[in-house]
């Protein structure tokens, strides 16, 4: 289960959360993917093989900055092969 207080992280512990949290689901081979809208922050988990979305959600709280302040993405980390 994800629960965390998004309210109270900056844009660089938004980034180390997510890679935690991402590299947490490819050990089960799955992915965490986010957006953030109007300080929303909605999550999509898809299955790494297929790329179906496996489940989809919005979190219950918003963040202190916008989607360009965070600089992550999925790609950059997940292992080659």
């Amino acid at each position: 289960m994800i629960i965390s207080e998004l309210g109270n992280f900056s844009p660089e512990r938004f980034s180390e959360w997510i890679r935690q949290m991402d590299g947490k689901f490819r050990k089960v081979s799955m992915g965490l993917a986010f957006e953030i809208s109007s300080r929303r922050v909605s999550f999509i988990i898809k299955e790494l093989r297929s790329g179906r979305r496996v489940y989809q959600f919005k979190s219950s709280t918003s963040v202190r900055f916008e989607d360009g302040d965070v600089a992550y993405t999925p790609e950059a980390v997940a292992p080659k092969f």
